[in-house]
């Protein structure tokens, strides 16, 4: 059986903390027999895109790109339009803060 998993990510408080967990990680996938693609990884980010939000030491925004989506959309002329808009909302309701901004 094949398995791909495409997000890990690892927090820790100090860098040589970070280090350390992702050094028991790396080991743990080893010893499960789960490989990392090196090239895809990236270690000691302070700032990263996921699942449309930016994550960073200053907490979790909305990502800019989902918002100027949002922006770009025509107002809807059917239900299906209307939906999809509702969806895009409902995503971003947990940032209502910046919806206003919209």
């Amino acid at each position: 059986t094949e398995c791909a998993m495409d997000d890990v990510i690892i927090y820790a408080k100090t860098v040589d903390e970070l280090r350390n967990v992702t050094e028991i990680v790396k080991k743990r996938f080893s010893e499960a027999g789960l490989k990392l693609n090196d090239k895809k990884c990236e270690y000691e980010m302070t700032k990263i895109k996921f699942l449309g939000h930016i994550i960073s030491g200053n907490g979790i925004q909305i990502d800019e790109e989902k918002i100027q989506a949002i922006e770009q959309l025509q107002a809807p002329t059917n239900l299906k339009e209307l939906r999809r808009l509702m969806g895009m909302l409902n995503y971003t309701c947990q940032d209502s803060f910046q919806i206003t901004l919209i």
